[in-house]
């Protein structure tokens, strides 16, 4: 019985060993698949890319239209001595007084950074002698869409 026990308790270190070995099999087996799998997508990936059919994107701009601009402005406070008018041609920011600049500034450049997905052009800028105004800026927004053209 004691020769039994002293072999298995032997054993206990060749059996740990063992286990460890052939758990790094599998993982060595895990990790090669992952690569194989891996290169084979790549592998994919560079034959569509050799071929040049990819899909080209191309961006499209829609002008804003007057209800655009009038709902954009309705949820826009004006600072004293500042107006704010929307119309056909754009968003028309004026300022009667010449002491009015930073907050004039402040309302076109808040117009100017509003609106997700819009971009804006300045279509009209005048600062001093203005047709009775200080400052007066016209700016346009056009909607942007970016299209997959297959």
């Amino acid at each position: 019985m004691q020769v039994l026990r002293r072999l298995t308790l032997a054993g206990w270190p060749a059996i740990a060993t063992a286990a460890a070995v052939w758990l790094g099999a599998v993982l060595c087996l895990i990790g090669t698949q992952s690569a194989v799998r891996l290169a084979f997508q790549g592998q994919q990936t560079l034959s569509v890319l050799a071929t040049g059919q990819l899909p080209k994107v191309v961006a499209k701009s829609v002008p804003l239209t007057e209800v655009d601009y009038k709902a954009m402005t309705s949820r826009m406070i004006a600072a004293p001595g500042i107006s704010i008018a929307a119309g056909p041609a754009g968003i028309t920011v004026d300022a009667r007084a010449l002491a009015d600049y930073e907050t004039w500034y402040s309302t076109v450049s808040e117009i100017m950074l509003s609106g997700d997905g819009v971009a804006w052009e300045l279509k009209k800028m005048c600062t001093g002698e203005c047709q009775g105004s200080a400052f007066v800026a016209t700016i346009v927004g056009m909607h942007r869409t970016a299209l997959l053209n297959t």
